[in-house]
């Protein structure tokens, strides 16, 4: 069950989030809560996302692209779910180097990325199999029912039918189609 405390007192704000594995709990004056957060890229949301951006912040990286776009450094809010189906969307392939994304690349990755997160804003978010993320009111989100790629391993690509693939790209699964995405 996810689980989101926030207490205030004495000029300080402690934040517990617990999304699955990756919960953190941090104590932050808001002095040092800008310090903590000067080294996160720019949200999905800031105006300052921009294929531009996107197109700078890929050609600092040789890693693979879906690896560079988890990273917080250079965006935040890029979670696996979304990462996994922009790039199918973009057609691109998820090992590819960042640097050899092109900007008309990025122009695309840009758009989809807004349009899963706004997707999955509206749904109430992603409850996986494990039941684990439950909002506020004890309901489930319903983004999962939209997955293009993320945990289909196995099953038809919704474009081609060729069946999903799996592997593993820095330590996180990574759901592609072979046949769109080269």
């Amino acid at each position: 069950m996810k689980t989101t405390i926030k207490a205030q007192g004495q000029g300080a704000i402690l934040f517990f989030n617990d999304q699955r594995k990756f919960g953190w709990v941090q104590l932050f004056t808001p002095e040092d809560l800008k310090t903590f957060q000067k080294h996160l890229g720019h949200d999905i949301f800031d105006p300052k996302f921009t294929p531009e951006y996107i197109f700078s912040q890929l050609q600092r990286s040789s890693r693979a692209v879906k690896q560079v776009l988890l990273d917080q450094n250079f965006f935040a809010g890029i979670g696996n779910i979304y990462a996994n189906d922009a790039l199918f969307l973009s057609k691109i392939h998820p090992a590819t180097s960042a640097k050899e994304v092109s900007q008309a690349q990025c122009k695309k990755i840009h758009q989809h990325l807004i349009d899963i997160m706004r997707q999955s804003v509206a749904a109430g978010g992603s409850t996986m199999k494990d039941n684990k993320y439950v909002r506020p009111d004890g309901s489930f989100g319903g983004n999962q029912f939209y997955f293009r790629v993320y945990q289909r391993a196995g099953e038809p690509c919704l474009v081609c039918q060729t069946k999903i693939k799996r592997m593993v790209i820095g330590g996180r699964g990574t759901f592609y189609c072979s046949h769109c995405q080269k």
